[in-house]
C-alpha cells in the first residue's frame, strides 16, 4: 500500500482538528434527534435492531476518537490504537448505510433522506450522499494514516537512517 505524503505537524493537527469536528458534530446531531433517527434508519435498513446498533456504535466511536485525533498522550498503546480506529468508523458505518441505501430494499428503491443528517438537512440519499461519505472515510483514513496508526506497536521497520 502506499502511503499518503507525510504532511506538516501543522497540517496533520489541523486535519485531526477537523475530523474531531466531523465526528463530534454528528454524534451531538444523532444523539439530539435519535428519536427521529433510529425509526428512520431502521425503516431504511429494514432491521430496528441493526440501526441501533449502528447508532450507539457510531456515537461511541466518534466519541472515542477524540483523544486520539487531539493527539493525547495517551500510556497505554491499546487505548491509542482503539481510539485511532474510532477515527475511521462512524464514516465507514454511515458510507456503508448509503451504499445499502442506494442499493434499496429487495426490488424497492428506498425513497427518503439521508438518515445521517436526521432532521437538520433535507438531503435525499442519493449519490451526493455517497461522495460526502467516500470524502469523509478518505479523510479519516489520512488523518489515522498521518497519525501514525501503525507504528503503535513499532510495526514500522527502522533503517539505516533512521
Amino acid at each position: 500500500m502506499s502511503r499518503f505524503k507525510n504532511l506538516g505537524t501543522k497540517t496533520k493537527k489541523t486535519l485531526g482538528m477537523i475530523l474531531m469536528a466531523v465526528n463530534v458534530v454528528f454524534a451531538l446531531a444523532w444523539l439530539f434527534r435519535v428519536d427521529l433517527l433510529v425509526p428512520e434508519l431502521a425503516l431504511q435498513l429494514d432491521n430496528e435492531f441493526l440501526a441501533w446498533l449502528i447508532v450507539i456504535l457510531s456515537v461511541v466511536a466518534a466519541i472515542g476518537s477524540i483523544p486520539f485525533l487531539l493527539g493525547y498522550k495517551v500510556k497505554s498503546k491499546i487505548l491509542k490504537l482503539i481510539s485511532g480506529i474510532f477515527a475511521v468508523v462512524p464514516a465507514w458505518l454511515w458510507t456503508g448505510v448509503t451504499i445499502w441505501t442506494l442499493g434499496g430494499l429487495g426490488d424497492l428503491p428506498y425513497i427518503g433522506p439521508a438518515v445521517q443528517f436526521t432532521t437538520y438537512a433535507s438531503f435525499s440519499a442519493n449519490w451526493l450522499v455517497l461522495v460526502l461519505d467516500l470524502l469523509w472515510l478518505l479523510m479519516s483514513v489520512i488523518v489515522i494514516q498521518q497519525y501514525g496508526i501503525e507504528d503503535i506497536y513499532g510495526s514500522k521497520k527502522k533503517t539505516k537512517d533512521g
